[in-house]
Formats: C-alpha cells, sequence, structure tokens
C-alpha cells in the first residue's frame, strides 16, 4: 500500500475535554464542578466516572495517538483540579498532573491545544451566580494566570472558553445544561457579555506575559438562513443570527457593540419583556474596545457540511499508514462542499471578517462524536421519534 502524507502543516488531531474524559472526579484534590451535582442527581443516565478514564490511561491513549499519525490534541484544564472551590489555594497535584499530561503529549509528537474552559464552572462558583455573576469573571482570570505561569513555557496554543454561546443557550434557553432554566434570554445575553470581558481580559494578560504562543477562543457559529425569503422571515434570522453569533463577532473583533446589533439585541430584549436594569450591557461597564484591539482570535466556523479551517503549523509532516486516498478524498469533498455552499454556513463570517480588513487564523475543533449504539438507540427513541 502506498503511503500518502498530508500537507506540510496540517494538524491531523482529536478533540477531548476534562470533563468528558477524564473520570477520578474525587481523586486527588478535585473539587466538583457544576456537571458533577447534575449528572449525580437521581434519575441520571450518565456520571462523570469513569468517562474515558484518562485521568489515569493518558499515557496509553496519546501513545496510541501517536500510532494513528494523530499530531495535535484539544485538551482542557478543569478549573477545580487547580482550584478545588474555584477560588482560593491552588492543589498542588493538579498542578503536577497537566505538568505531566503536556509533556507527555510533546513527548509523543501531539501538540497539545489546550481550553482553559470548557463548561465545567466550579461548583461554588455556579451555585453563586455563574456567569451572570461578574466575581466569576476574576476568579477565572486569577485561574487563568495559574494556568498560563506553569505550562505556558510548553503550551502554545490556547482558548479562552469553549462554545460560550452554548454555555449561555443550553443553560439559559434551551434548559438542557445546568442549570435547566428555559426562555431566559436576559441571563443569556448578559452571561454572553460576561463571557466576552473575561475572554478579551484573559488574551490581553496572555499577550502582557510575553508567552511563545497564541490564544483565541472557541465559538462555535450557526449558519442562519430564512425559511423563506419574505422581509418577516429575513428579520427573524438577523434576530437570531445576532444573539447567537454577531454579538459576539463584535466584542471579538471590534472590540464594541455596533449600533446595527444592538439594535437587534434590544429588540430581543424588549420581545422578552426583560424589566430594564436586568442587562447591564452597557459601554462604560468595560472598554472593550481597549481590551479586544489587534487580537488574532481562533475560531471554530461550521457550515453545513460541518467544515473548518485548519490551524497550520510549518515543517510538519503526518505519515499515514492507512488508506490515506479515501481520507484525502473525504476532506477535498467536504472543503468543495463547504465553499460551494458558503454563503448558507456559517463559514461565511470567515470571509465577512477577512473582507472587513481582519487577519483570521482558525482550526477545526471538533467535526462530530463517538456515541455507543445503545445510547443512540436511546437518544433516537426519547428525541428523534417524538
Amino acid at each position: 500500500m502506498a503511503t500518502k502524507n498530508f500537507p506540510q502543516g496540517f494538524i491531523f488531531g482529536g478533540a477531548t475535554a476534562a470533563y468528558q474524559v477524564e473520570g477520578a472526579t474525587a481523586e486527588d484534590g478535585r473539587g466538583p464542578c457544576a456537571w458533577d451535582e447534575y449528572l449525580n442527581r437521581p434519575g441520571s443516565r450518565y456520571h462523570g466516572d469513569p468517562a474515558s478514564d484518562f485521568y489515569h490511561q493518558y499515557k496509553e491513549d496519546l501513545r496510541l495517538c501517536k500510532a494513528f499519525g494523530i499530531n495535535g490534541i484539544r485538551i482542557s484544564i478543569s478549573w477545580t483540579r487547580i482550584i478545588p472551590d474555584g477560588v482560593g489555594p491552588v492543589n498542588q497535584k493538579g498542578i503536577a498532573y497537566y505538568d505531566q499530561l503536556i509533556d507527555e503529549c510533546i513527548a509523543q509528537g501531539v501538540e497539545p491545544f489546550v481550553t482553559l474552559h470548557h463548561f465545567d464552572t466550579p461548583l461554588p462558583l455556579f451555585k453563586n451566580g455563574h456567569w451572570l455573576n461578574r466575581a466569576t469573571i476574576d476568579a477565572f482570570l486569577n485561574f487563568a494566570q495559574i494556568c498560563f505561569e506553569h505550562y505556558g513555557d510548553r503550551v502554545r496554543k490556547w482558548a479562552t472558553f469553549n462554545e460560550p454561546w452554548s454555555i449561555a443557550q443550553n443553560g439559559y434557553i434551551a434548559g438542557n445544561f445546568p442549570p435547566n432554566e428555559t426562555f431566559q434570554i436576559g441571563k443569556a445575553i448578559q452571561i454572553e457579555h460576561n463571557l466576552m470581558v473575561a475572554h478579551a481580559k484573559a488574551v490581553n494578560m496572555y499577550k502582557s506575559m510575553g508567552l511563545p504562543g497564541s490564544i483565541g477562543i472557541v465559538h462555535t457559529l450557526e449558519g442562519k438562513e430564512p425559511i423563506t425569503p419574505t422581509p418577516e422571515n429575513i428579520h427573524a434570522r438577523d434576530l437570531d443570527d445576532a444573539i447567537s453569533n454577531r454579538f459576539m463577532m463584535d466584542a471579538c473583533y471590534k472590540g464594541e457593540y455596533t449600533p446595527e446589533v444592538m439594535a437587534l439585541i434590544n429588540e430581543i430584549l424588549d420581545l422578552s419583556r426583560v424589566e430594564s436594569g436586568e442587562v447591564t450591557i452597557k459601554k462604560s461597564m468595560t472598554n472593550l474596545n481597549e481590551l479586544c484591539s489587534n487580537i488574532r482570535q481562533t475560531f471554530k466556523f461550521r457550515c453545513p457540511d460541518t467544515v473548518e479551517m485548519i490551524w497550520s503549523k510549518p515543517n510538519m509532516t503526518v505519515t499515514l499508514n492507512t488508506d490515506a486516498n479515501r481520507l484525502i478524498q473525504i476532506f477535498s469533498n467536504l472543503i468543495g462542499n463547504a465553499l460551494k455552499h458558503a454563503s448558507k454556513g456559517s463559514i461565511t463570517y470567515g470571509y465577512r471578517m477577512i473582507s472587513d480588513g481582519q487577519e483570521v487564523e482558525f482550526f477545526v475543533s471538533d467535526t462530530g462524536s463517538g456515541i455507543a449504539p445503545e445510547d443512540m438507540e436511546h437518544i433516537f427513541k426519547t428525541y428523534v421519534s417524538k
């Protein structure tokens, strides 16, 4: 069988998140996060232990990564392994674990792409207002600084948050993340804003430390199209696009909320009958323009074919001992379809920002998940069939 190589600079990676893979939720001083309480409730079908036991078996997993030709991996740092209560004393066993994990990634030639917050807010902070409480921003910045100081000499790719829209939407609109509130539009928008402030401050902190890497954020951007091209449906599309995409894109790329986007956001709040003063999105709260200026961001872009772009690194070649022709064909077809349908998918945002004079660097952070057949059957019976 002929050996094929990916193009030079191609990162062929895998994606994980601390709570989704580590297990060991009560070992070595780790404190609880919001998901521990949620998944340990009566009637829950899923639990955080043992997950895939990555906490104990990461060396074997990374050995397998190397054997499969994987040269990059997304990991996240569990906030409550580092600071069990979210604020207060640092857990040295947690520091040591991520030291060892990062060193093992590098030893196996699998570059770590590290996320600071992947849905796992410490339980005490969650109970004290979650991301609605601006004190959580300060607690996060303290956690971020500790991570930068301990791991910034080796980690070259950082993300502050995984999918801030998911935190807001799933927790406070759809209700399928803790705290399981539904249709709390004002809270969701306030959380989006607070997460953008935390992101901007963490980026500036990182840049001020002179570390040899890059930092950004993982957004899940949703393509929006009107069901029919009537003025009413187009406006409905614009409202949805504003709350789920453009509001945070303004913060990240422009350092302020543009009048056009704020008009849409205010209309959403008015329609949601939000009391005046509940949502405090004011430019006087924080100088986002100062915080966000000249930041090179890293984003995930979705399109109808779930294709995004790859973060490139020079002088790297991956040799595949598999059916590389088929794999390359799949990637080629997907990228071709992504370009063909770009106007209908969120990859449009990439073109938009480039056309606005923005230099955009972004990568595929994840494109799917492994689900056991019995779980897929449960999901189908519970949700799809209805």
